[in-house]
């Protein structure tokens, strides 16, 4: 799921950072509003690119493969990041 990623002033003269039509955050200055928006821009297609990725190995397995795995995990696959950013 894409999500639209954009910056506007809002009345009060801040900057809101709006993913999805939704504030995700608000900054007094444009460049932290706009730096923050591309940040999340990135994160949002990168987790797009790893759900295709991830499901196209899934539908790589057989039936009985793949409900092995759904037993397996409990369902869910899930990430740990922190690890990521100790390498």
């Amino acid at each position: 799921m894409v999500v639209d990623v954009r910056v506007v002033r809002e009345g009060d003269g801040r900057w809101a950072v709006l993913a999805g039509g939704l504030v995700y955050d608000c900054f007094d200055s444009e460049d932290e509003a706009v730096k923050t928006a591309r940040l999340l821009k990135k994160a949002e297609d990168t987790l797009e690119e790893i759900n295709e990725l991830v499901w196209d190995k899934i539908m790589s397995l057989s039936k009985e493969e793949r409900r092995f795995l759904s037993e397996y995990v409990g369902g869910q696959i899930v990430f740990n990041l922190e690890e990521a950013e100790e390498k």
